[in-house]
Parts: C-alpha cells; structure tokens; sequence
C-alpha cells in the first residue's frame, strides 16, 4: 500500500510540474524554469514564480508604449529646434537623456 502512496504521490508531482510549465509558456518566464524549479522544490513554489513573472501581452504592450513616447518625445524637441526654442547643443542633450 505505501509503494502505491508513492508512486502517485511521485505521478501527481510530475503532472503538477508539467502544469506549471504549460502555465509558464504564457509568461515571460518561460515552461523551462518553472518545471525545473517545480521538480526540485514544490509545484507551490513554481507557482510563485509564474505569478511573480510577468505576461507576455503586457510585456509586449509596455514595450510598444515606451517606444511610442520615445518616438513623440524626439518629435517634440525636434519642432523646437525647428522652431528655434532650443540650440543645438539643448537638442543634443535632450536626445540623448530621452534615448536613454
């Protein structure tokens, strides 16, 4: 009876370790590592890691966000230059702090 314990017990780690990695193919952290990490340790902590990770939507969108104020930012000091607001020396500086 407690090799029978066992061999589930040892099955239903497998299974929720290979849920975890399913799960994590939906983040940024990849099935990789939450199945390695749910294997040595605890599909509990696995778990964790998914959840402390973050989704691939919302990594894609803050990406795209971040270039588009990039982009509005270059066009705005580049009408002041145009304009005459701003030197050459202002508009290098600018750009540079807002590539950065």
């Amino acid at each position: 009876m407690s090799d029978n314990l066992h061999f589930l017990f040892f099955v239903l780690w497998i299974l929720s370790a290979g849920l975890m990695a399913y799960l994590g193919n939906k983040r940024r952290i990849g099935p990789v590592i939450p199945f390695i990490i749910s294997l040595l340790f605890s599909p509990i902590i696995g778990f964790i890691c998914i959840l402390i990770s973050k989704d691939n939507q919302t990594d894609r969108f803050e990406k795209k966000v971040l270039a588009e104020t990039t982009l509005n930012d270059l066009e705005k000091i580049s009408k002041m230059k145009e304009q005459g607001l701003i030197s050459e020396e202002e508009f290098t500086a600018l750009k540079s702090k807002i590539i950065k």
